[in-house]
């Protein structure tokens, strides 16, 4: 008999936890093979811009997509084909002809059905568990996130040390079959539009479109988009940063405890939320995780040990799984079923827009605008009067600072916005 309601959801979670763990390993792997190989910080940094863009450049068209389709089959076939991308490029490897330029194809293909898998699994949240706790489940799909970020990177370390790169693949294609077969376990109602619905929308770049005046509907929403693509854009840059500033006062190894303390940090705001289930007011939510964002971003700045560095990234995936789980929980009961998977597209998209555009920018503006601004005014505004120590790694610890100050700006204008502080009043249920 097959699953449903919560229990089915849990049967989903798990699988899908299985294969992020999965895909973590594949991240790393990929990632390290790639820098050794080209030694190049660039080419690596192609890798990250290949996986933000798809969802970016067709999310909202996937959302549409996903809307016409049913979910359990969509989540299936995205597994399957997932896996089937990671096994392609595990026997690439396996005859000794694995390139960069391969990984690069790899990495943007799975970001396409990553694209397409991400408004299902979240969709399908909706489907099955129930509206008072669905920040819970946000929560808990956040944990599950967080978890394979603590354990990931770890693992990931010992098994490259130890194997050969194709197999570490190998394990992720193992990940996909544990995600299908959760899904294949739980009994989901119809999800997709009516057939004669379907057949009355011309195309689906319509459908696309009707995600972005679904949300445009409320002034709100959009105020809401817009905050969260700031306070993103923050975020990114320390993502770009947060490397350099490390390795200026650090060995290698405290790369990965930073990393780990972040997964770390998921984790334990992903317990809270499923614990919790978020404050009664999800924008109070949203507002006070990013002034906590900003808080964490100044820690990192003026961190003078890789130890106050990873406490700094700890506090701030800790009040992720906050602003995520009351972001998710406010576009699930403001939008109509029928219409989330398109709008979700779009709310992904917008998510993500800053992000290739901090990749791009961060660098040259910590090592062209920010250095020599220091180097003239060392105890000066864009130091945060001193706070930040001169020598290597200053003007990135700088820019982070700077970024901290912005998120906090932002969640100051979020509080006394009121389009956006009473989106939840202004704005009706509609489950």
């Amino acid at each position: 008999m097959l699953l449903t309601g919560t229990r089915g959801w849990v049967a989903v979670w798990i699988g899908e936890t299985v294969s992020t763990l999965g895909s973590v390993l594949t991240a790393f792997a990929l990632g390290v093979w790639v820098y050794q190989t080209s030694r190049s910080t660039t080419l690596f940094a192609v890798t990250l811009v290949s996986a933000v863009l798809p969802p970016i450049l067709l999310g909202p068209f996937a959302g549409a997509l996903v809307d016409r389709r049913d979910l359990r089959s969509v989540l299936i076939v995205c597994n399957l084909l997932l896996g089937s991308v990671v096994a392609c490029l595990c026997l690439v490897a396996v005859v000794g002809a694995l390139q960069v330029w391969h990984v690069y194809a790899a990495t943007f293909a799975l970001a396409i059905v990553g694209t397409v898998h991400w408004p299902a699994y979240e969709a399908s949240t909706t489907l099955l568990v129930d509206r008072a706790h669905l920040g819970r489940a946000a929560g808990l799909a956040e944990f599950g996130g967080g978890a394979a970020q603590v354990v990931g990177p770890l693992l990931a370390a010992q098994l490259v040390s130890h194997m050969v790169l194709h197999n570490v693949l190998l394990i992720d294609v193992g990940t996909f079959g544990v995600a299908s077969l959760g899904v294949a376990l739980t009994a989901m109602r119809s999800s997709a539009a009516p057939r004669e619905g379907r057949a009355s929308v011309r195309s689906l770049l319509i459908e696309s479109r009707q995600g972005w005046t679904q949300l445009a509907t409320y002034s709100s929403l959009v105020a809401l988009l817009a905050f969260v693509a700031v306070v993103n854009f923050s975020i990114a840059t320390n993502l770009v940063l947060i490397t350099p500033r490390v390795l200026s006062i650090a060995p290698v190894t405290s790369l990965g405890l930073v990393g780990a303390a972040a997964g770390f940090g998921t984790v334990l705001g992903s317990i809270g939320m499923g614990i919790w289930g978020g404050p009664s007011r999800r924008v109070a939510g949203i507002v006070a995780a990013a002034g906590m964002f900003g808080c964490a971003l100044i820690i990192v700045a003026a961190a003078r040990s890789a130890t106050i560095i990873a406490l700094g990234v700890c506090v701030l995936d800790a009040a992720s799984p906050v602003l995520v789980g009351c972001y998710h929980a406010i576009i699930q009961t403001k939008i109509p079923f029928r219409m989330q998977g398109r709008v979700l597209g779009v709310v992904r998209a917008c998510a993500l827009a800053p992000a290739p555009i901090a990749f791009i920018l961060a660098g040259p503006i910590a090592d062209h605008v920010i250095s020599p601004l220091m180097r003239v005014a060392p105890k000066g505004p864009v130091s945060l009067f001193g706070l930040v120590d001169a020598g290597p790694g200053a003007s990135a610890a700088a820019l982070t600072g700077l970024m901290g100050v912005a998120a906090i700006l932002a969640a100051t204008v979020g509080r006394f916005t009121p389009r956006l502080w009473q989106l939840e009043q202004l704005v009706p249920d509609v489950i």
